[in-house]
């Protein structure tokens, strides 16, 4: 493809959605600048295609590099989890206002695509979903940290362009999280699910990254929150389904009673508190998942704006990710 005159910066260039994203734009023909945190590696696959700068958005010092002339930004780079909520806040909050001050320095700040969190919105109230235009009612910290970063830059449009991008439960090649653990189940015959019935809405990864792209290419655009994902919700059962489709084996479902899964949830805060690690899942997120059993989006005004539908169902998304997992061994 021709090369266009966009020069892009992509921060979270080495996670799962930033690595989509990243192979989009080089496809599009885009000189691509890939941001990555002190602990992140470049993807061996895309190798010097990009331009790698290294820097801790955290530390205001070591963004010299970001004072460039930038047409856009996708500003991806966050934190999920934390059992230390002040970290939550200093990532998703104090990052973005210190990615914001690096590209403000020059004359004509770029075009910046945030990418939001249907957590910042919070759960909905019904199952036809929470639009941009509610009330935002987040319940986790990591959603009020979004959400504080929503605030931030919607206070500060005048000076970047900005659109911000509420994503949903985001599945597909590359996956370590979210979905991946029932994969890992269902291969082992065996699920484990609450006593609630809970609806998501979902995202397959490449149909995300071409919504990002559209929504990052109109200026229309900027100003605006939208909602990406497939407008269709699903409930975990329905999930589990596609994934055993996909895999070829039924699993067991065992239902676990909330008091068992908090007291789980703790173990596993614990033990990886014991290793200097992460927890893959808190208390706080079980919590809000138990509580409000509508996480699901209402989505007609991205589609209305810019014509974005999903073209990938659930099952061509599940079994896309499958064959991905079984090339690298991790089912």
């Amino acid at each position: 493809m021709a090369a266009t005159s966009q020069r892009t910066l992509c921060t979270g260039a080495a996670g799962f959605i930033g690595s989509h994203l990243v192979r989009a734009l080089l496809d599009r023909g885009d000189e691509v600048w890939g941001l990555l945190g002190p602990d992140d590696a470049p993807d061996p696959a895309i190798g010097s295609a990009v331009t790698w700068i290294r820097g801790d958005l955290t530390r205001p010092d070591t963004l010299d590099e970001l004072r460039r002339p930038f047409t856009t930004v996708y500003h991806l780079a966050g934190l999920l989890t934390s059992s230390d909520e002040d970290q939550l806040f200093l990532v998703n909050f104090e990052g973005t206002r210190n990615l914001v001050e690096a590209l403000t320095t020059q004359s004509l700040p770029p075009r910046l695509v945030f990418a939001s969190s249907l957590a910042a919105g919070g759960p909905a109230a019904r199952r036809s979903g929470r639009s941009e235009d509610e009330p935002s009612c987040p319940v986790s910290p990591y959603g009020r940290s979004k959400r504080m970063a929503e605030l931030y830059l919607q206070a500060i449009g005048a000076r970047v362009p900005t659109t911000i991008v509420r994503l949903p439960l985001v599945y597909g090649p590359g996956s370590g999280g979210g979905l991946f653990a029932y994969f890992r189940m269902v291969r082992m015959r065996c699920c484990f699910i609450g006593g609630k019935t809970v609806a998501f809405t979902l995202g397959y990864v490449g149909d995300v990254v071409r919504g990002l792209l559209l929504l990052g290419s109109d200026d229309a655009t900027a100003g605006g929150t939208y909602c990406l994902g497939d407008p269709r919700p699903y409930q975990l059962p329905e999930i589990i389904a596609a994934i055993e489709a996909a895999l070829k084996r039924r699993a067991l479902r065992i239902h676990i009673p909330w008091l068992i899964g908090y007291w789980g949830t703790a173990l596993v805060e614990a033990l990886a508190a014991a290793r200097g690690r992460e927890p893959a899942v808190s208390r706080q997120d079980l919590d809000g998942f138990l509580r409000f059993p509508y996480w699901i989006a209402n989505t007609a005004k991205v589609e209305r704006e810019v014509g974005f539908r999903p073209a990938t169902s659930l099952g061509e998304g599940v079994e896309l990710a499958a064959a991905w997992y079984r090339q690298r061994g991790w089912i």
